[in-house]
């Protein structure tokens, strides 16, 4: 208890000082703002991972003698419980009457908590290390550090508005345009569904559902008369909450990657009761909270985090020895169907290195893990293929159109969308770009791969540890189900890298999911160098601990270049800031008055534009695609629709139609003749965006 304590008011400390400089504000300032949101914020997230704990606990008790269930792995199973039983209450939320759904919302936080509570605290009340680790300082102290930055960075990011931060992520879009963004319509529309204008609600969304619950849970109005409702209510809190989730995510991948090293020095060097094995698990924990992609992605609303965090529980099951074969089957699958939940990308960057492992760890039962773990699989994946195939009849979509159907997209769509999420260079360009920089790329010269600077030193020290391990495991060390562990190690980094190269459209971003077994292999590494004695322990964890540490102050640098080396501009202003509430303010003579329906033509980011609003990600559309005039069946669409002004971003527009990403009708000319002929310029925003109303409309006002 004292060392968790003594670590969270280092966290505190940093957090504090990190959140003073590069802001207009002092540290009193940056004291207060960081007080008042994380207890704004922060009490759903709370909420949600020590309720998970408690079903995690659950489950630990139905699973015969919950061998092998440590605190790590419960949290994530109930983690993995939480998100599938959300997702089910979300997509029957339209038939709940009035508060039902958010009575029901709660149903399963309250048990868990009613569940975990006295069990949590005896957990936190433990001691967090062994005798022989808690007379190593150095060690200690440097794990505590590093993974303090990078908690510290993290938490002061959370709390910055959603789009002010991370120019690798061009401020965080894909949060302003789905993550975020669909919670809010699917609150507004009483339930979880797809829809046809943003074609990412068709994808599992299990952690979006959770953003939908943390609403939920606050009770939070659903619609309102100036158009900002659901997260951005009030002071817009929850919206941080959706983030802070996600930090919390990150946290617990660390956590259970760590638990995951020490039973790969169990199985390998049978090290896990010793100094070495621990630091081991230590030094894993470090470089998978402190590499730079998962600060910067962890202190988001994306979902990369939650793929980690069950990923590394799936790895731990695969690598537990304390459990029946059926048992660790079913429930790795399950862990990696509800990663896959979370971001289907899972598939094949979790499946092969946790069906690896299973495999090597349980060489003479492979049939009976592999046999559970599809049917884990199954059972987790089920409920999305459900609810896509009664929504649209396709249950991938908008994957294997040509075996399920187009729906309701066309030939040219799927055209559109395939040629922006495919790489379509040679296997020499795309092994190139694993190492090289892309001098091709539309923003810009940068590493699309393992050399991009938010991966820093961890694919060195991973190549190492790698190196290490194989060295080890030729010279016949360990048992021979040791050896198989490490080559299924190592095979399951490479089949990951495989996968990026075959199905991916290269994106450094997209390799995260090697921080996990990354994180394993290096800690397993730091155990086969130091398992002869507990000198030798301390040096080789205290000296991979200082790169670690030295990983973290890359991810902090890289917070301070933020906005110019301004990243916490926002840290003072909160959501609420960013809502465009000029183009309702019924002050102005040409804002919108309550009810009107606005139109983002080349933007898809409409989480701050106050409803109602109608808008379509870059891929759909709102046409009718008869063949007929575009513009005019567009123009028809959206008079039925109610639109009555239209805010057009040139700037977007323009980009994404020279990529040929979107709509080839509606480009920068043909918007242009439109709005001289059937459209009144009313207001030039200092973003940039255009702001029109229909000449008919204008000329009634």
């Amino acid at each position: 208890m004292r060392i968790a304590g003594v670590w969270l008011a280092l966290v505190a400390g940093l957090a504090v000082a990190i959140g003073s400089i590069g802001g207009p504000h002092g540290a009193v300032q940056a004291l207060a703002a960081l007080l008042w949101w994380m207890f704004t914020a922060g009490w759903p997230v709370v909420v949600y991972f020590a309720s998970s704990y408690g079903l995690g606990l659950i489950v630990r008790r139905i699973v015969r003698g919950g061998g092998g269930f440590q605190a790590p792995l419960t949290l994530c199973v109930g983690l993995s419980v939480q998100l599938t039983i959300g997702h089910a209450i979300n997509c029957f939320g339209g038939v709940l009457p009035g508060l039902a759904w958010n009575v029901a919302a709660l149903v399963p936080a309250v048990v868990g908590l009613v569940v975990g509570i006295a069990e949590l605290r005896r957990v936190v009340s433990e001691r967090g290390v062994a005798a022989e680790e808690s007379r190593s300082y150095s060690i200690l102290v440097l794990a505590g550090l590093a993974t303090a930055i990078a908690a510290a960075v993290m938490v002061v990011a959370a709390c910055q508005p959603p789009g002010i931060l991370w120019a690798s992520e061009f401020g965080g879009f894909d949060a302003l345009s789905y993550h975020l963004q669909l919670p809010q319509e699917w609150l507004a529309a009483g339930r979880l569904a797809p829809v046809t204008h943003n074609v990412y609600s068709f994808l599992p969304s299990y952690l979006e559902s959770a953003f939908l619950t943390l609403q939920l849970w606050a009770f939070v109005p659903r619609t309102s008369g100036d158009g900002v409702a659901g997260m951005l209510s009030g002071e817009g809190a929850l919206a941080l909450s959706c983030q802070m989730l996600h930090v919390g995510c990150a946290l617990a991948a660390a956590w259970v990657s760590a638990a995951a090293a020490r039973a790969a020095c169990a199985r390998v060097v049978g090290e896990e009761g010793t100094l070495a094995g621990r630091v081991g698990g230590l030094v894993a924990g470090v470089f998978a909270v402190g590499l730079p992609w998962a600060v910067v992605t962890g202190s988001l609303a994306y979902n990369e985090m939650g793929v980690n965090a069950l990923f590394a529980a799936a790895m731990l099951v695969a690598l537990e020895a304390r459990m029946s074969a059926m048992t660790k089957g079913v429930l790795a699958g399950w862990l990696v169907g509800v990663a896959c939940g979370v971001k289907p990308t899972a598939l094949f960057f979790a499946a092969p290195p946790v069906g690896l492992v299973l495999i090597a760890a349980s060489p003479r039962d492979a049939v009976r893990v592999i046999g559970g773990a599809l049917v884990g699989g199954a059972a987790a994946i089920a409920p999305w293929l459900l609810r896509n195939y009664i929504a649209c009849g396709n249950p991938v979509f908008p994957a294997l159109h040509a075996v399920f159907g187009e729906a309701h997209w066309t030939a040219e769509q799927f055209a559109r969308f395939a040629g922006a999420h495919r790489f379509d260079g040679s296997w020499v360009e795309r092994l190139k770009l694993l190492v090289l920089a892309d001098p091709n790329d539309p923003a810009g010269l940068r590493h699309r791969g393992l050399m991009h600077s938010q991966w820093s030193v961890f694919p060195f020290v991973a190549g190492a540890a790698m190196l290490v391990c194989g060295m080890f495991a030729a010279r016949r060390g360990g048992d021979g189900r040791g050896r198989l562990v490490i080559a299924a190690l190592l095979v399951g980094i490479v089949v990951q890298v495989f996968a990026w190269l075959a199905f991916t459209h290269l994106q450094s971003r997209f390799l995260l999911p090697l921080a996990v077994p990354g994180a394993v292999v290096i800690g397993l590494g730091v155990a086969v160098l130091s398992r002869r004695s507990v000198a030798a322990a301390r040096l080789v964890g205290s000296a991979a601990l200082v790169i670690g540490l030295f990983q973290s102050i890359r991810a902090l640098d890289h917070f301070w270049s933020e906005r110019g080396g301004q990243p916490n501009v926002g840290l003072m202003v909160g959501p609420q800031g960013l809502v465009q509430r000029d183009l309702r303010d019924e002050k102005r003579s040409d804002a919108f008055r309550p009810g009107e329906v606005v139109y983002l033509l080349g933007d898809s980011t409409p989480l701050y534009v106050p409803g109602p609003v109608v808008y379509h990600t870059t891929w759909d559309t709102l046409r009718a695609n008869s063949g007929g005039d575009a513009i005019a069946e567009l123009e028809n669409e959206l008079r039925r629709r109610g639109v009555t002004g239209i805010l057009v971003n040139p700037m977007e527009l323009n980009r994404l139609s020279k990529t040929g990403w979107y709509d080839p009708a509606v480009t920068p000319e043909s918007v242009r003749a439109w709005a001289e002929r059937s459209m009144r310029t009313v207001r030039v925003l200092e973003t940039g965006q255009v702001l029109l109303r229909w000449k008919d409309v204008e000329a009634a006002r």
